[in-house]
């Protein structure tokens, strides 16, 4: 591999692993906001808020994540 190629290459790594970084440092303060938002606009109690808010964010943050190109740095 050229050295421009692995200059490329380490590059995207580089942005991937920052947007990974971004997501995980701001979801839990996403997941509160959900909850809150829940709550004041559907009447729901706190536990009933939050168990809407992850099956909410389960359904769409695999797609975000996917269609971002960052599934590899979320594999288990």
């Amino acid at each position: 591999m050229s050295k421009s190629n692995e200059t490329a290459l380490r590059d995207q790594r580089l942005k991937s692993a920052l947007k990974v970084a971004e997501i995980k440092a701001t979801d839990k303060e996403d997941m509160e906001n959900c909850v809150n938002d829940m709550q004041k606009f559907t009447s729901l109690n706190e536990d009933e808020a939050r168990v809407v808010a992850a099956a909410v964010r389960a359904k769409h943050l695999p797609n975000i994540v996917r269609e971002s190109g960052l599934e590899a740095f979320f594999e288990e």
